[in-house]
């Protein structure tokens, strides 16, 4: 009675060997497992593929003989998750942080592409994409989780141009339009001080300072114009 193995044996948890017993005219078998039989196990060859020590009775129809014990080891797959800290949908500019779980070394994908130098159990995305990371265990066993989507929302463009000079005299003003674009909402501003019912993409100035407008799109994301000075000087009496 003799067993052979016609692969490693030792693997990663959701693997297998086979294991071949010799033949012989009229024999019959039974595998064992740590000497306890296997249940249906009765052919020449057996795949194994949890751990212990595997070894087979051979029976001619006179007389049985056990083989020497072959041991076979199957190493455990690390659980691989990865847990997002804050919400995975954010304007540009933003980000959410990424924690693998399960116990070893890590790789981050994005999108199924290694993300190089990338193997801290944390991952900061700040990008587009599916997000998975593989753990590979102290044995070697690798696993990979499930991905985790982010959604990165661009924010408009805000920019003002100015209709007319910038500097005039008390009772004139001057025409300031924003860009526009589908769902965006606006709200002027003087000095830093949002202007009440100044809502619109134009907004007509007549008093001196600073214009800026938040515009805000469909996505919730908003962009800051950069600032334009206005003044207006005084009529002699």
């Amino acid at each position: 009675a003799a067993v052979t193995a016609q692969g490693a044996t030792t693997f990663c948890a959701g693997g297998s060997v086979l294991l071949a017993a010799n033949t012989g005219v009229g024999y019959s078998y039974q595998w064992n497992n740590n000497g306890s039989p296997i249940t249906n196990a009765n052919t020449a060859n057996y795949t194994a593929a949890v751990s212990g020590n595997y070894s087979v009775t051979i029976n001619n129809g006179s007389c049985s003989v056990v083989s020497a014990e072959l041991p076979v080891v199957v190493n455990a797959v690390p659980v691989a998750t990865v847990t997002a800290a804050s919400a995975t949908t954010f304007c540009t500019g933003g980000s959410v942080v990424l924690t693998a779980g399960g116990s070893g070394t890590y790789q981050w994908l994005k999108d199924g592409l290694v993300l190089d130098g990338v193997t801290t159990q944390n991952y900061t995305a700040t990008a587009s994409g599916n997000y998975r990371v593989i753990v590979t265990g102290q044995s070697g066993c690798t696993a990979g989780s499930t991905a985790v989507t982010v959604t990165v929302n661009p924010a408009p463009v805000a920019a003002v141009t100015v209709q007319g000079p910038i500097t005039f005299c008390a009772g004139g003003s001057v025409l300031l339009a924003a860009n526009t674009g589908a769902g965006y909402t606006y709200q002027w501003y003087n000095n830093g001080v949002a202007i009440t019912n100044a809502n619109t993409a134009n907004y007509t100035a007549a008093v001196s300072g600073n214009y800026t407008v938040i515009m805000t799109n469909a996505s919730g994301c908003t962009a800051q114009s950069s600032a334009i000075t206005v003044a207006v000087y005084a009529n002699p009496v």
